[in-house]
């Protein structure tokens, strides 16, 4: 069963707060995920720091807070092929004040979805499994997110062996299960119109807000989703 609201992968998201070395003072207010489940003899929890390249470092219980639910923020995981999950994507939770919802393109990363409104950062994340087989490391709905609003083509780095990816909102605004079904029926709408003989068509006629909301709108309300775009 597909838990449609969203899981923490990786360890709880934690906030850092009261140290007061010089160091420490620089890591308060700061988000990380806790690594390990259990503190060590000195009551330390390994935290890795939103942000930091090290490994994580070694907080005390007492010197960290659990980040709300209200607080995490939806975003998706596309599955590759060869991951074997029955579902195409799954919703990770993660702190609406993490640093990956300013750090990418306010327009995002998806041509096609810049165009219809809906600006998203499509980033690949390391796979569950091996996925070296032949077409396991395929990832179509990726695939179509990266496609050229024009020729209707991915780049050649996103046609194959693109592995599983992270899709979000840059500013940190909700993605959840039922929007990426939404986006991913819009796109298996459009994707086949891009076959017709070029210059016989306008794909600004498809690749705008009210066409991408006229393809799923029905779906949504024949089945009382909740969405967010």
């Amino acid at each position: 069963m597909v838990n449609t609201n969203g899981v923490v992968e990786g360890g709880r998201w934690v906030r850092v707060t009261g140290l007061t070395s010089a160091a420490g003072q620089k890591l308060n207010g700061k988000v990380g995920q806790v690594l390990n489940a259990s503190p060590n003899s000195d009551g330390r929890l390994q935290v890795k720091i939103d942000g930091d390249v090290s490994s994580g470092k070694l907080i005390k219980e007492t010197n960290i807070t659990d980040v709300p639910r209200n607080e995490l923020v939806q975003t998706c995981r596309l599955f590759a092929r060869g991951e074997g999950s029955s579902a195409q994507h799954k919703v990770l939770l993660f702190p609406k004040d993490h640093s990956m919802f300013t750090n990418c393109n306010p327009k995002g990363d998806s041509p096609v979805m810049a165009l219809c409104g809906l600006p998203l950062a499509v980033k690949r994340v390391d796979p569950y499994t091996d996925l070296s087989g032949f077409g396991a490391a395929d990832n179509q709905p990726a695939t179509f997110l990266m496609i050229d609003p024009i020729t209707g083509f991915a780049p050649y780095q996103w046609q194959t062996r693109v592995g599983p990816v992270l899709v979000y909102r840059p500013g940190g605004l909700d993605l959840n299960f039922y929007d990426m079904v939404c986006i991913n029926t819009y796109f298996h709408n459009i994707i086949d119109m891009y076959a017709e003989e070029p210059g016989t068509f306008d794909p600004m006629e498809w690749v705008n807000p009210a066409y991408f909301q006229r393809t799923f709108r029905w779906e949504v309300n024949e089945n009382n989703w909740r969405v967010n775009i």
